[in-house]
């Protein structure tokens, strides 16, 4: 079968690529819309839940253009409101991070094409002066002059907008009036989306914020920021544990709480990012997965594997392991295609002779289910994949896994399992709260499950599953059949 190329890890504002979070999104876009600036908002998730897509999602509401920085297309912004996109952890290295990200609203601005005459020069005086005060507000936040030298071509803009003496304490109104000037008549308010910040170093995620606190506290400015609350809470609270300690301060439990309170006091608004439902992984795989398929000759597989996936909630929460698992999916099916399942019936064919123990439809149900497992563990659980690749009877220990108690042989440093620590004999994962990223989760657990698993479904065995699933690794990574 003909497939295209892998998926990258790249995050997307369009809504059809989104984990279940299409209402989310627009609720958060009608919240920007709906309330008064100035505002800070916080999209919170855990690491790879997909908090940089609905970010851009929200962008591409507000200002119906997706971030130049995840399409590398960069297209004037025909919405209601001016978008800047700042990836945090790319400025973490700087003195001041609030430098680097007002320094992103002058270039914003400096480059808009609303703005540039045929000459290719800024036309309007008074946009000049509104940039002139925003390099002010840059030199006020690097300590040097400031406002003190603001250079003449500002002047007029400067008599006619701003008091004549500009003290620290009017570093807010003069960026209220240049902003105003600079989104014009047609644009109501700068939205500032921040990405990345939970994966700045404590120091530099706290200067951010404070900066945001003292420079873009302003009434036509809304803050969006995408984070791991959790990782957040505690950055600031070991910042604020490291300045006490610097301060010769005591310690005590009262700290503990700093870091949950300074993010309720920063962000009035917090929305946790949903964690999808069975059919929401299911779509969003089998859609990721359809589009690396250039023809109809994997249809039959991606039936099955529908069919299988609304029966037996295997699948991660993690998008970008949902797409790394579509990847790998398709990189076997360009070698294992299922036309060697048909020919099993040949017998001078031994690639998955144990498939001829299976009767169709089964037999390709079967090849479906099985190359998801091997897709999946090949992304998720390692240790377990290599066991397999090595032995033909492997796979017979996940089926033993499933429903051992705990405590037994598989807890030992030595063991392929030895990572998955929840109990998956007494356990409803399905119960828990879903962190996207766990591993220690056996996801694939129902399709081992002794009363509703893959051998049961398909009528076969334990055996066979496992020495077909042993096939599959080898002959994929080794061109060979064992």
């Amino acid at each position: 079968m003909t497939l295209k190329h892998s998926h990258n890890d790249q995050a997307t504002a369009d809504t059809c690529h989104f984990l279940g979070t299409e209402s989310f999104v627009t609720t958060i876009a009608e919240d920007i819309e709906k309330s008064e600036s100035p505002r800070t908002i916080a999209i919170t998730g855990y690491w790879g839940s997909g908090k940089t897509s609905c970010l851009a999602g929200v962008y591409k509401k507000v200002t119906a253009t997706s971030p130049a920085e995840i399409t590398n297309n960069k297209q004037e912004q025909t919405g209601k409101y001016t978008g800047i996109w700042f990836e945090a952890w790319r400025y973490q290295n700087e003195v001041s991070p609030i430098i680097a990200l007002l320094h992103c609203i002058k270039n914003h601005f400096s480059s808009s094409k609303k703005f540039i005459d045929g000459a290719g020069k800024l036309a309007s005086v008074s946009v000049l002066g509104a940039l002139t005060v925003l390099d002010g507000v840059i030199k006020q936040a690097t300590g040097l002059s400031g406002f003190s030298k603001i250079s003449e071509i500002g002047e007029k803009y400067e008599k006619d907008n701003l008091m004549s003496r500009l003290a620290a304490d009017q570093i807010n109104d003069a960026l209220t009036k240049a902003v105003n000037v600079l989104l014009g008549d047609n644009k109501e308010k700068l939205v500032i989306f921040i990405d990345d910040l939970d994966r700045c170093e404590p120091e530099s995620a706290y200067k951010l914020l404070e900066g945001l606190k003292l420079y873009l506290s302003i009434p036509n400015c809304t803050v969006v920021l995408a984070i791991d609350q959790q990782q957040i809470e505690r950055f600031l609270q070991k910042q604020f544990i490291n300045l006490m300690s610097e301060r010769k301060s005591e310690i005590d439990s009262q700290y503990s709480y700093l870091g949950v309170e300074y993010l309720e006091k920063l962000c009035q608004e917090a929305y946790r990012l949903p964690i999808p439902n069975q059919k929401q992984k299911s779509d969003f795989f089998i859609s990721h997965l359809k589009l690396l398929f250039e023809d109809e000759n994997g249809s039959t597989v991606i039936a099955d594997l529908n069919e299988i996936l609304k029966s037996y909630d295997v699948l991660p929460a993690n998008p970008r392991r949902l797409k790394m698992i579509s990847n790998k999916l398709a990189g076997y099916l360009r070698k294992v295609d299922g036309s060697n399942v048909k020919g099993v019936i040949n017998e001078n064919c031994s690639l998955f002779k144990e498939f001829n123990n299976i009767i169709e439809p089964k037999r390709s149900e079967s090849f479906a289910a099985i190359a998801l497992i091997i897709s999946s563990l090949s992304v998720s659980y390692r240790r377990i994949y290599e066991s397999i690749e090595l032995r033909a009877d492997a796979a017979r220990d996940i089926f033993d896994f499933v429903t051992s108690e705990k405590g037994t042989n598989y807890s030992t440093p030595s063991s392929a399992f030895y990572e998955l620590n929840k109990d998956h004999r007494t356990t409803d994962v399905q119960a828990k709260y879903e962190h996207p990223s766990d591993l220690s989760i056996f996801k694939l657990k129902p399709l081992f499950d002794e009363v509703t698993g893959l051998h049961v479904y398909t009528q076969s065995t334990p055996k066979t599953i496992s020495e077909i699933m042993h096939q599959f690794v080898n002959y994929f990574n080794h061109n060979q059949v064992n």
